[in-house]
């Protein structure tokens, strides 16, 4: 039995984060090691087409299971890939951030998609594999006759979870990319992605979180810190890796499991860290604390210059915060990454200049070396989408699973912001100039924001 992992590309004529290409996909690279684990006789591929040519690997699709993970930017091309897989005869099994905020939709208009996994797929997927009876598998989405049914929601404990396996991947060419795009900035060899827990505690304290978050994880799980530190350590043994982007939402929201990570880190093991943490949980305490974990950047979602936006789009922070987070952690000698979103609830033109002027104010310290700035995409899942369904039309217009991205933000703009496209768009380039380093999500004279 043959069981290939699909991670698609992005959307024709848009161009790709700087990550894509340089991190090999963390989340199929989990389920290979767990399906290896527990079927150690079936055959595990993991095509990336970010780093293939995805007309050549189409020809490469020829297995019993076809799994593909997507998200909005991914989920067109998906779609094309499932058609193919299952003219070919494989089961076609979808999942991903995506499919899991739709998968009634997605299956109701896709017949070749056989079911969809929601949430976490370890144990979903492995049951299916094993063929039992999709009725009794929870996080399962599938048709039985001309109905669709959605399982019961059921969360993996991630400490039980094996290393992830990259091996039939070439990490040495994710490891060049990451030396091409980064190598005049940041003073490593090679570097993987990791998470040390799912889930939000803001978000689940708001019901929803930030007004553009997407991530349908409830809850918060951590991993046990000896077992992330075995992960660590056998990557840098294995491949030398010297430095690791942890994914998760927040890692500074527990403190006291941050302290036992740190009291436990092994003696012989050198390796930084990129880390998320929302600025009003950086205080000098965990600043002391992240030097001492050999973090060498944080990203902090800064994403307006006014108080009242980010009030508006459920942040739960102030400037003064982000600018405090900032000149704390430059005591440390730690870099920051911010992130900013143009077209937030409310925007005007008078808004967008205070955010140009405090990403100028931002900028000017030594510390903050890069930015991630995308003009805002109310992405299916979020709250700013569930809004969005409640202007006239808006409903019937995104009753279905494909949208026209573009259109999507336009129709944002029009309902929820006092300004043009063209106006957040020009707001949008003045702020990446100010950076180093800019991590954009650009379509020829458009510009869409960062996906999830």
């Amino acid at each position: 039995m043959k069981l290939q992992l699909i991670n698609p590309s992005i959307l024709q004529g848009y161009q790709s984060s700087l990550r894509n290409g340089v991190y090999p996909p963390l989340n199929l690279a989990v389920l290979a090691g767990y399906i290896t684990k527990y079927l150690p006789d079936i055959e595990i591929e993991i095509l990336d087409y970010e780093i293939q040519d995805s007309l050549l690997n189409d020809l490469s699709i020829d297995a019993d299971f076809v799994g593909i993970s997507c998200n909005i930017m991914t989920y067109k091309p998906a779609l094309e890939i499932a058609k193919k897989a299952k003219s070919r005869g494989c089961k076609v099994i979808f999942g991903g951030p995506y499919p899991s905020t739709l998968p009634d939709k997605i299956l109701e208009n896709n017949p070749f998609i056989d079911v969809i996994i929601c949430d976490d797929g370890e144990d979903a997927l492995l049951n299916y594999l094993k063929g039992i009876d999709n009725s009794n598998i929870p996080n399962l989405a599938y048709r039985k006759g001309n109905e669709i049914f959605r399982n019961r929601s059921v969360k993996t404990n991630i400490s039980k979870l094996i290393i992830p396996d990259y091996t039939s991947l070439p990490l040495d060419t994710y490891f060049n990319n990451f030396n091409e795009r980064y190598g005049q900035f940041k003073p490593f060899n090679s570097s993987l992605a990791f998470y040390s827990r799912k889930g939000c505690q803001w978000r689940d304290a708001t019901n929803g979180g930030c007004v553009f978050c997407m991530i349908p994880h409830s809850g918060v799980t951590s991993k046990h810190h000896c077992h992330l530190w075995n992960e660590l350590k056998y990557f840098n043994d294995q491949y030398g890796v010297d430095f690791f982007w942890d994914v998760c939402d927040n890692f500074i929201e527990n403190e006291n499991w941050l302290d036992n990570f740190i009291v436990t880190k092994p003696s012989n093991l050198d390796i930084a860290f990129q880390i998320y943490g929302r600025p009003n949980n950086v205080t000098s305490q965990i600043a002391k604390k992240l030097k001492i974990l050999n973090v060498y950047e944080v990203f902090i979602g800064a994403e307006s210059g006014d108080n009242q936006i980010l009030i508006n789009s459920k942040k739960g922070i102030r400037t003064e915060q982000t600018i405090r987070a900032i000149e704390i952690l430059a005591k440390e000698k730690i870099n920051v990454i911010v992130s900013f979103v143009i077209g937030l609830p409310g925007e005007t033109n008078e808004s967008l200049e205070r955010t140009l002027c405090f990403a100028k104010k931002i900028s000017q310290y030594e510390n903050v070396t890069e930015t991630s700035t995308g003009l805002m995409l109310p992405i299916p899942g979020s709250n700013a989408f569930n809004q969005l369904l409640t202007k006239p039309g808006m409903q019937i217009k995104y009753k279905t699973d494909i949208f026209n991205l573009e259109e999507l933000r336009f129709d944002w703009v029009k309902h929820f912001t006092h300004v043009k496209n063209i106006d957040l768009q020009k707001a949008q380039e003045r702020v990446t100039e100010l950076f180093p380093i800019n991590n954009t999500f650009l379509q020829k004279d458009l510009a869409v924001a960062p996906y999830c």
